[in-house]
């Protein structure tokens, strides 16, 4: 007993010391940045602190940052970025502070990066663009563009910062004719985490260009957006208020606008109702783009009395000025996507406002919840495409993007509040998978934080953002120092990180890859618990260096757990062996985690254990272990020839080596290629031309081979 009391001090001593020491960072890279930017670095002890670390729209992500950097140039914003890099601090990145998602925009300890002095418009009527800092509100950008007439396909709620909304996708009333925000972007200037200040368009760096349009934080800090403007300034429209009673006509109507064949790309509506609050019932919000007054677009509507009609001929600007902003504490939200059908509609209007979980949100101190039904027409999906694409993977077709609001007052409340309401949302999905109508795809603008937004852009989409990620950020800082917002997908649902990096001693080694495994994360317990199968390599010496932790190895039949005293350990050509997580089950909560280093010699050898092989091996496994997908093994022995390794049999079998060579020659290459088995794909795969050499060698795979491909 005394033994185990000493141990959880000494434990809880280490962890003090250990957050001290990481406060210390914190504080002494803010006070070396301040030497540089004095006016620029709020502290603790300012008087603007408060203010600045509060200004986030919604309580749950208000924070404590070590110091506030408020850079007003690229170059300084370069060298705020550098420093934190070199030091190794944990920060954040905030535009206009709306997101719910904590760590998205403000950091506990860290260094919070706010964009607010990247404040300027500036407006190209040659060129049709305007030159939009990233650190405005959209009230700022219109009410800067009206003295021209003009304006960009931006934010509908006015105090939404640019960045956020913009990197994230962003819905606008033009959508429906010129597509999303993102696809209205025709150059961002962008900070990476090298430091260097580049521009992405569809001429200079396009790979990047096209990750920005959905992939949020993950590739540097933009600093600009170029916008295309359009000449649409007076327009018809407001909002109707309605009882709750006349939702199910609401419904009703909503369907009739939605099925329109070709719907008019100039109309733009939004229903929100209120079910816990029936004072302020539903409210419809109605946009025209022309100053027509009751275009026939809206006729669905036309035989439904409102309570109040507010609908007038206004200026675009004055129509969002005009709208309401709800007084809220605490706030998440929570997106699903579905598409037009009229039994569909009514049984997500039922779950909407007639779900229990309504009583139980109202139950909470302040507990309200509002949705929001937001019709997508295939036109928007279709100018996105013509304006070069983004990386959401949208279908074209009609589609509704539902979002459900939840504001309460209580901390002590904030799981019951999440969980009644994604109880809602799942609900929703069930219905709309069920009725053959889901659409795969999660708007991040309204994602709550644990909504997997980015894994639904679909696998081709999530490999070519992870390929920019490895080019513009090959040290992944955007994954780790700024880890607050949507993510990219990792292995085993974040339980595997794989990071291909020069190896620090031996830089002329095949490949080099830093990994770590989360030992308590359940798929990676899954994986351990059935072990990887034995093989070999025949042509490679294979390296293993534990940095951090412990691992298992299997090496001809005898188990070793290896820890970082034993330094790098070689495993010989045709040796048989395999590592795994030294943890079978999560009930050893000192092992939490693993990190290592995997490398091998170089060979003149065509199929060789290589970063082209272990990016297809690691997604293959990731199908089978997230996905549930069945191991298909000639699509295994298709892959380890590949990559110069091959299946072991048992030791007993005379010439067990030998065979199992051929065995994965001949199933492998020969008839796994007839069959279809291909051992690289393109989705998977960053340097797809040096797979294409791989398979032009073996006239089996040849037919594979196919340079061009994109997907």
């Amino acid at each position: 007993m005394v033994c185990l009391t000493v141990s959880r001090a000494l434990a809880g001593f280490l962890l003090f010391f250990c957050s001290i020491v990481e406060g210390s960072q914190d504080h002494a890279v803010c006070n070396h940045i301040k030497t540089q930017l004095n006016n620029g670095t709020v502290q603790p002890t300012a008087d603007t602190y408060l203010a600045l670390s509060t200004e986030n729209w919604s309580q749950t992500v208000w924070a404590k940052p070590s110091c506030i950097i408020q850079p007003s140039t690229a170059e300084e914003l370069s060298y705020v970025v550098s420093t934190v890099v070199d030091w190794k601090v944990n920060f954040a990145i905030r535009s206009g502070g709306h997101s719910v998602v904590p760590g998205a925009a403000n950091i506990n300890r860290g260094v919070l990066i706010d964009l607010a002095n990247f404040n300027s418009v500036d407006y190209d009527a040659d060129k049709k663009v305007a030159v939009v800092g990233s650190g405005l509100r959209w009230k700022e950008v219109y009410t800067s563009l009206d003295q021209y007439n003009v304006t960009v396909a931006g934010g509908r709620v006015l105090d939404v910062g640019v960045g956020g909304l913009t990197l994230g996708g962003g819905l606008s009333y033009l959508t429906d004719l010129y597509g999303l925000v993102c696809d209205n972007v025709v150059n961002y200037e962008v900070v990476t985490s090298a430091g260097a200040v580049i521009n992405a368009n569809a001429e200079s760096n396009p790979d990047l260009f096209w990750a920005l349009k959905g992939g949020i934080n993950n590739f540097g800090i933009v600093t600009k957006f170029t916008l295309k403007t359009y000449d649409i300034h007076d327009v018809w429209g407001g909002v109707k208020v309605y009882s709750l009673d006349a939702l199910p006509a609401l419904f009703d109507a909503m369907y009739q606008y939605q099925s329109v064949e070709n719907k008019d790309p100039y109309a733009n509506i939004m229903l929100q109702a209120f079910p816990t609050n029936a004072t302020i019932g539903a409210i419809v919000n109605i946009v025209y783009l022309k100053p027509e007054e009751e275009p026939e677009a809206f006729a669905p509507f036309r035989n439904i009395t409102p309570l109040a009609d507010l609908t007038k001929l206004q200026t675009l600007t004055e129509l969002m000025l005009a709208a309401p902003l709800p007084e809220l504490t605490r706030v998440n939200w929570f997106s699903a996507s579905f598409a037009t059908d009229k039994e569909l509609f009514n049984k997500v209007g039922d779950i909407v406002s007639k779900a229990p979980e309504l009583e139980s949100l109202k139950s909470l101190t302040a507990g309200s919840l509002a949705f929001g039904w937001q019709p997508i027409s295939s036109s928007a999906v279709l100018a996105g495409q013509a304006s070069g694409g983004n990386a959401l993977g949208l279908k074209p077709v009609n589609q509704t993007w539902l979002v459900l609001d939840v504001g309460w007052w209580s901390p002590e409340d904030d799981e019951l509040a999440h969980n009644y309401t994604q109880s809602m949302i799942n609900k929703i999905d069930d219905a709309s998978k069920a009725s053959g109508h889901y659409v795969d795809y999660i708007f991040m603008n309204d994602a709550a934080a644990d909504q997997p937004v980015i894994e639904h852009y679909g696998q081709e989409n999530v490999a070519k953002l992870k390929r920019a990620a490895e080019k513009y950020d090959p040290d992944g800082v955007f994954q780790t120092l700024a880890s607050g917002g949507f993510k990219l997908p990792k292995s085993f649902e974040g339980g595997i990180t794989t990071r291909v990096i020069t190896h620090p001693s031996h830089p002329n080694r095949a490949f080099a890859y830093d990994v770590t495994f989360l030992l308590q994360h359940p798929r990676v317990v899954a994986v351990a618990s059935q072990k990887p199968p034995l093989h070999f390599h025949p042509h490679q010496e294979e390296y293993l260096q534990v940095l951090e932790g412990s691992l298992a190895v299997e090496v001809e039949g005898k188990e070793r757990i290896l820890v970082p005293e034993d330094g790098e350990v070689t495993f010989p050509p045709w040796t048989n062996h395999r590592l795994y997580s030294p943890v079978t089950n999560n009930t050893d909560e000192n092992l939490k985690v693993t990190r290592f280093l995997l490398s091998a010699e170089s060979t003149p050898e065509l199929f060789k254990l290589d970063t082209v092989f272990f990016e297809n091996w690691y997604a293959y496994q990731d199908q089978i272990v997230v996905k549930g997908e069945k191991v298909d093994l000639i699509q295994v022995m298709s892959m380890f020839d590949a990559g110069g390794s091959y299946l072991s049999l048992p030791r007993w079998i005379p010439f067990s080596k030998t065979l199992a060579y051929a065995l994965g020659v001949v199933v492998g290459r020969w008839l796994g290629s007839i069959l279809g088995y291909q051992p690289f794909y393109r989705k998977w795969t960053t340097d797809w031309q040096s797979a294409c050499h791989k398979m032009d060698m073996s006239i089996f795979q040849r037919r594979f081979a196919d340079r061009a491909k994109t997907e």
